[in-house]
């Protein structure tokens, strides 16, 4: 792994976590400092960083973590309910039985009790992309994934909804999990899409009060 590619994933987790917040200067002489490194690999880092939504640069301010958005949150969720049903509807046909079981343990972990923020994110996220796995549309699951990333840090806003939000959600992953077994594409579909809409209904209303 490159230099460049280290400090981008150290800081997007930074940034993720919460040790860096929004609107938070991210100074290169400063980072170049704490890594020991020259600037050319921050800069590389900062941006690949604003290419994924996580900083805004601006010419003669320098980097500043991107601040969580209503808008970029709806437009990132509008991809999603439009790109992944159709994912799940390619993958079903083309996953085996043993897939699925992989996909159930991933599930039984996310419905454990007592998830830290970032187990339970990695879980989620794992989830929904082995649903994906075998459908034969890389580019839609490359920048599905990039979608995903874009959202990292709007599940900080999640976490603070409780529990019943999330058992709500892993009831809907269930459903999901439970008709993709089946081959039952359309219940798959319309309940993910279903799932998706309720996630990004909720994240507004929480970004918007």
């Amino acid at each position: 792994m490159s230099t460049a590619n280290t400090v981008y994933d150290q800081l997007r987790a930074a940034i993720i976590d919460g040790t860096f917040q929004s609107g938070d200067p991210l100074r290169q002489d400063q980072i170049a400092s704490d890594y020991g490194i020259s600037k050319i690999p921050v800069r590389e880092a900062l941006v690949h960083l604003e290419a994924d939504g996580f900083v805004e640069m601006f010419s003669g301010r320098g980097a500043f973590v991107a601040r969580l958005s209503a808008k970029q949150a709806e437009e990132i969720y509008l991809m999603r309910i439009a790109l992944e049903p159709i994912l799940i509807e390619r993958a079903v046909p083309q996953t085996s039985e043993a897939n699925w079981l992989r996909t159930e343990g991933v599930l039984s972990a996310l419905l454990s009790d007592g998830l830290s923020f970032h187990e339970w994110h990695a879980l989620d996220y794992e989830f929904h992309t082995s649903l994906y796995q075998h459908a034969d549309l890389p580019s839609m699951k490359k920048l599905v994934a990039n979608l995903h990333s874009n959202l990292a840090r709007y599940y900080r806003v999640y976490h603070t909804l409780g529990d019943d939000f999330r058992h709500i959600g892993n009831t809907e992953h269930k459903v999901i999990l439970n008709a993709c077994k089946t081959n039952d594409i359309e219940t798959a579909s319309q309940t993910l899409k279903k799932h998706l809409i309720r996630s990004s209904e909720r994240l507004l209303q929480e970004l918007m009060s």
